[in-house]
């Protein structure tokens, strides 16, 4: 009878502890999943062997791929969609035990998750393995450890190891398992999607990866710093193209002059609009070198620096001046005058508000021209010496063709920006001071004045080709030299397809996983294989 009751009770508690193990981790060890602020505290130094870590190769958490063991064999099916999504794996491990092992099944870094590796010497492992308050970043803030009659007892566990072992994986019991990790999705300084592993041999589904990587590559592709001032540079010179045309051409050729005539406004705001698109136009050119400039030069920092909140204030600096420098052109005084066309434009009648218009125009241009070739000198010398530097996995080229090709489009938008300006040059300053010269010689009589003229025909026909090859180009560039915009265009016109993904609340640029197991011979299949960080 007390055999019986022993033995009830003893299978009362094994039940008991067989339904406890089984029941979700996030009730049992806790789920509590790290922010970004929390990950960005990580100092992973890269892992070439069990017993050489090179500590002057650390990456910083914002701009890369990070994954470890069991989960980046399995994110290794996606290699070729993330390699073109621009998005780098790499292992994250807490050991540095099995690393050799594991390097047959991942041709990517591998990363040893630690902030006190400058007191690790791999012949002190064990030592500072003993010590519970280790900093391992990518498995806190807090650790969740598997018991070991837990995790033996979970039916999923043994699921998983026969699956494994069907596809001809095998594990081992060497290293310290017991620690769960996740797959992170980290983006532009912020955890946009994460995964926690459940129990030993867990791991997230590749399909729903695929579907954010994807749905991340069509957003990301045009929602760059350089593509949204490239946008707000389009909306300047749609306007500008409207008014040209709307209010400048036509009226000359004798169209619209009844509705031009009704009010001088009108004349006065063409004028306003073509000055401040000209200012805005020229802080493109300018905001666009900075973008490419710093893209070279601190490639590093370039997301910090071209972060949202700091593209909104570029997008102001493109957009404001411009609208303060038009509004003051209406300080002057406005007529309209016959034009040689039988129409009618309109003209600043007042000879000293039209020179310091000019001359204004002419030394801010100037400046901007300046600056010009002193950004495009120094990225060009950053540029070549990267060359030599640069990387030849195929994510790297990747990136630098498309910022070769970005590049393209900068230079070109900037060789039209010095082009204006020379042609401004010549003749808003020399022109308008020769035939100011003229007549004074006119009325003097005085033959040693210089009179050089052009033809106003001629002047305007140059003056409104240069004007619009500036505004229609750069949407131009952006199909000819843009990957993204090319396919968007071809989907456009039904002749590719975009590819669907499922729907996902979060995007992201850098996948990371950090699991508590690297399998010494492809998949971890218990607590015991795994890579442990210090």
């Amino acid at each position: 009878m007390i055999e019986l009751n022993y033995l009830s009770i003893s299978a009362a508690v094994i039940l008991v502890a067989f339904i406890c193990a089984n029941l979700p981790t996030s009730l049992t060890i806790g789920h509590i999943k790290p922010t970004m602020a929390h990950l960005k505290k990580a100092r992973l130094v890269k892992i070439d062997k069990e017993r050489s870590v090179d500590r002057t190769k650390t990456i910083s958490v914002s701009s890369h791929i990070f994954s470890s063991s069991r989960e980046a064999e399995h994110l290794s099916k996606l290699k070729g969609l993330l390699e073109k999504a621009g998005i780098r794996l790499v292992v994250v491990t807490h050991q540095l035990k099995g690393v050799d092992a594991f390097r047959p099944y991942f041709d990517g870094d591998i990363y040893l998750d630690t902030q006190l590796f400058m007191f690790i010497i791999y012949r002190e492992v064990n030592i500072i393995n003993k010590n519970k308050k280790l900093l391992r970043t990518f498995f806190g803030p807090h650790e969740r450890w598997m018991p070991v009659w837990m995790g033996l007892m979970r039916v999923k566990l043994w699921w998983y190891t026969l699956s494994s072992m069907r596809e001809g994986l095998w594990g081992d019991l060497k290293g310290e398992g017991r620690l769960l990790g996740g797959v992170f999705l980290i983006a532009h300084d912020s955890l946009v999607w994460s995964y926690l592993e459940k129990e030993w041999g867990d791991k997230p589904n590749v399909q729903e990866i695929k579907a954010v990587v994807e749905k991340y590559a069509r957003k990301t592709e045009t929602s760059g710093s350089f593509y949204r001032i490239c946008m707000v540079g389009g909306m300047v010179d749609i306007v500008a193209i409207l008014n040209q045309h709307l209010l400048s051409v036509m009226p000359a050729h004798g169209i619209f002059v009844d509705f031009m005539m009704t009010s001088i406004v009108i004349g006065q705001a063409n004028i306003a609009i073509a000055w401040g698109v000209r200012y805005a136009q020229g802080m493109t050119a300018i905001v666009l070198a900075m973008n490419r400039l710093t893209a070279v030069v601190f490639p590093v920092k370039f997301k910090q620096i071209w972060s949202n909140r700091n593209i909104f204030i570029v997008n102001s600096v493109q957009v404001v001046p411009g609208i303060v420098m038009g509004a003051g052109t209406f300080t002057g005084k406005f007529a309209y005058k016959k034009s040689d066309l039988g129409g009618i434009y309109c003209f600043i009648n007042e000879g000293g508000s039209r020179s310091f218009y000019y001359t204004l125009a002419g030394f801010v241009q100037t400046l901007f021209i300046f600056y010009l070739i002193i950004n495009y000198f120094v990225l060009f010398r950053s540029f070549r010496r990267q060359l030599k530097q640069a990387r030849s996995d195929a994510v790297s080229r990747a990136k630098k063709h498309q910022e070769n090709r970005l590049l393209i489009i900068a230079v070109v938008i900037c060789s039209l920006e010095i082009s204006t300006w020379l042609f401004s040059l010549w003749a808003f300053v020399i022109w308008v001071k020769s035939r100011a010269a003229g007549a004074e010689r006119d009325a003097r009589k005085d033959c040693r004045a210089f009179n050089f003229q052009i033809p106003s025909r001629l002047f305007h026909l140059i003056f409104d080709a240069l004007y619009d090859v500036y505004a229609c180009t750069p949407p131009y560039l952006l199909i000819g030299f843009s990957t993204p915009f090319q396919k968007r265009i071809l989907a456009f016109f039904g002749l590719q397809r975009l590819p669907k993904t499922q729907p996902s609340s979060s995007t992201a640029m850098s996948i990371g996983t950090s699991t508590n197991s690297t399998s010494t011979r492809g998949r971890q299949l218990s607590y015991g294989d795994n890579l442990r960080t210090q």
